[in-house]
């Protein structure tokens, strides 16, 4: 672990320390959420879930500000029609995700597609290549029957990572 990321990990210690001092003895912290991204996608409300739809990309950067902690989240979905794709998935907001993503948090990323759609190529490099920048792990990609694609990442650190070395800035040499 690099000093930088040692240096992270203990402000997000610190901060994570002084939220739970704030909060109150009966609330439970969500341990997944999931963020829809554009109208007419509807999910059935789970406990122990954020949840919440965005029509504006400016909103997608703080999605989670005010509703997760640091290092709270096991499993992060976020939900996008591939017609609003450029619209409103900006790229640069998954970096911001990762201080509420618990080492191991499975990070999805769902391109629906309409009739007579496919998710193309170039959606699918737009988000690899973030998770990757914000320090995810890509653990599969998907081309589903429908044509929609699932793109699912990790946050390095946890249990069933196989290179608990890992770093983006690997090929540095």
């Amino acid at each position: 672990m690099t000093e930088e990321n040692q240096q992270e990990t203990q402000e997000t210690q610190q901060e994570t320390q002084e939220i739970q001092e704030e909060t109150p003895v009966d609330f439970v912290q969500p341990t997944k959420a999931i963020v829809t991204l554009g109208e007419a996608i509807i999910f059935k409300q789970e406990d122990r879930c954020i949840s919440c739809t965005l029509l504006y990309r400016h909103q997608f950067k703080e999605a989670l500000v005010d509703m997760a902690i640091p290092d709270s989240l096991e499993e992060m979905h976020v939900v996008i029609r591939s017609k609003d794709l450029e619209e409103l998935y900006d790229p640069d907001a998954i970096q911001d995700f990762f201080p509420c993503l618990k080492a191991g948090c499975t990070f999805g990323v769902h391109v629906l597609v309409g009739e007579n759609e496919v998710s193309g190529e170039e959606d699918v490099g737009l988000i690899r290549s973030s998770l990757i920048l914000a320090g995810l792990k890509i653990q599969s990609e998907t081309l589903n029957g429908d044509g929609s694609r699932t793109t699912i990442a990790i946050r390095p650190g946890g249990a069933n990572d196989d290179d608990e070395d890992w770093d983006t800035d690997e090929d540095e040499s």
